[in-house]
């Protein structure tokens, strides 16, 4: 009997754009959730058990790049996000969805060996995206090399000590002395420090004509059917600046709403003097929102029942009535 081949499956759909602005190279990457095999090892690297819908591939991501070399460069996934909840357990919500939700963890991504640790379920992040320069994160020492700059001890690392290392060939039978090498001297992308100086609302409010703008999903929790717990990242790119707002949203029902915005300004052209000169400058602003239950669904009390359900999911409108706890501004220099 003939058993057909199966046919080839094609490999899972990727959509990156790339857009280049001025000194600024932005893009963004979607993919499909990660596999089995992508999520046993992201939770090996995290130390936590991940989100139902992890988009571990996707990314936003803005690089500085005069003269074509990557000055400074931030990018937003869900990896680092994830990286920063907390694994203690201290800041765990006790409440009593906690034990419902981690006895479904045990059976959530059937065939992944995981086991449950103490940490927070809500998938809660202070989150406000990595910087590095070249090929390094925020906080990492970066090292020179002959091809560019890389993290020691990165992939991208090792595969040149391999493949592009300097070979030295000697007919001599005697070893030619060692020559002391030169170390690489660290280097650092330029780093946020704080300030006084606000987001333009008002020319991010200005009717420009957009060049570009994406959604991307980080990740994505049910909490057990109990809520929701979503991070997600916007970016809109106009002719003479570009925004983004990275947000995790968590609703737990009866108990409370919490929001965590990260908004990235940049401009360049016409409005530079804004913001600060003709040099070339970011602003971070970072805002942590925090509501009991109540306070807010007393807000939302004239709602129509056909409109309340895609209100519970709808961080803008429910960020009106939920009060703010923290706000602060950084901003950094890049030339």
């Amino acid at each position: 009997m003939h058993i057909p081949t199966p046919a080839p499956q094609p490999p899972p759909s990727t959509t990156t754009t790339t857009l280049t602005v001025s000194n600024f190279r932005i893009s963004t990457t979607k993919r499909p959730i990660l596999n089995a095999t992508e999520i046993e090892a992201m939770s090996a690297s995290i130390g936590i058990t991940p989100p139902e819908m992890i988009f571990g591939n996707n990314e936003v991501r803005v690089e500085y790049i005069p003269a074509g070399e990557v000055k400074w460069g931030i990018v937003f996934n869900a990896h680092d996000a994830l990286d920063l909840v907390d694994k203690t357990g201290s800041s765990m919500l006790k409440v009593a969805y906690s034990d419902a939700w981690q006895r479904q963890r045990e059976r959530v991504h059937e065939g992944i060996k995981e086991f449950v640790r103490p940490f927070d379920w809500s998938y809660t992040t202070a989150y406000r995206g990595s910087v590095y320069a070249h090929a390094g994160k925020e906080g990492e020492v970066l090292t020179s090399s002959a091809r560019g700059n890389v993290v020691a001890g990165s992939e991208e690392g090792r595969r040149e000590s391999v493949s592009d290392a300097p070979t030295t060939t000697t007919t001599s039978r005697t070893p030619p002395p060692q020559q002391p090498q030169p170390q690489p001297q660290p280097l650092q992308p330029p780093q946020f420090t704080p300030t006084t100086t606000k987001l333009p609302l008002a020319l991010l409010s200005a009717p420009d004509p957009i060049r570009f703008f994406d959604d991307v999903i980080l990740y994505e929790d049910e909490l057990a059917d109990n809520g929701m717990s979503l991070l997600s990242v916007k970016i809109r790119v106009m002719p003479h600046r570009l925004f983004i707002l990275s947000r995790f949203f968590l609703r737990l029902d009866g108990v409370l709403w919490r929001i965590r915005d990260t908004r990235v300004y940049i401009s360049w052209g016409h409005d530079v003097g804004e913001v600060g000169g003709d040099r070339v400058r970011v602003l971070r602003q970072y805002t942590e929102k925090e509501g009991k239950w109540e306070t807010v669904m007393g807000g939302v009390k004239g709602v129509s029942g056909t409109e309340l359900p895609a209100l519970m999911r709808d961080a803008q409108r429910v960020g009106e009535w939920v009060p703010v706890v923290r706000q602060e501004t950084e901003e950094v220099v890049l030339d």
